[in-house]
């Protein structure tokens, strides 16, 4: 579900929508109604959104671990970047969020990962999995890094 931020119409009668996310949903019923798609949806919540409080599961890292992780690597990303381009990241999508659950849906954006890999994480009904996911992506990326740069900036 989004939210409306505003709306530049532009004179080719294409329209610029800037949206805020709000949460996920599922379509139960769809129709074709004067040319427009309406549907009744149900909100999609996490299955574990009391977690971040509690213990995790055994030989798991935490939901702060995580997320800790993933945040280090974006710090590495900024530290490579110029100012202007720092300053871009945050005005497109925002400081970084230090809950876990929107933190995992801000890091989907900002990391360079392919959007096919994105896609996975609305499947996913948990932060934790959502995080982990995360991380795994951080993995292979650092790997990455290390046989193709020698520092510098990664485009987001």
């Amino acid at each position: 579900m989004l939210e409306i931020k505003s709306v530049e119409t532009l004179p080719d009668g294409r329209s610029l929508v800037n949206t805020n996310g709000l949460y996920r949903f599922r379509v139960l019923q769809h129709t074709n109604q004067d040319g427009y798609y309406v549907g009744k949806v149900e909100r999609v919540d996490d299955s574990d959104s009391l977690e971040a409080h509690d213990s995790p599961p055994p030989n798991q890292p935490s939901l702060n671990e995580l997320m800790t992780s993933a945040q280090e690597f974006v710090d590495i990303i900024k530290e490579g970047c110029a100012p202007w381009l720092i300053q871009k990241l945050n005005s497109t999508y925002g400081s970084m969020p230090s809950n876990p659950a929107d933190f995992s849906y801000w890091a989907s954006s900002v990391i360079p990962i392919d959007e096919y890999e994105k896609y996975k994480l609305l499947e996913a009904h948990s932060t934790r999995k959502r995080l982990s996911m995360i991380v795994h992506w951080v993995k292979r990326l650092k790997e990455q890094m290390r046989h193709t740069t020698k520092g510098g900036c990664t485009v987001m």
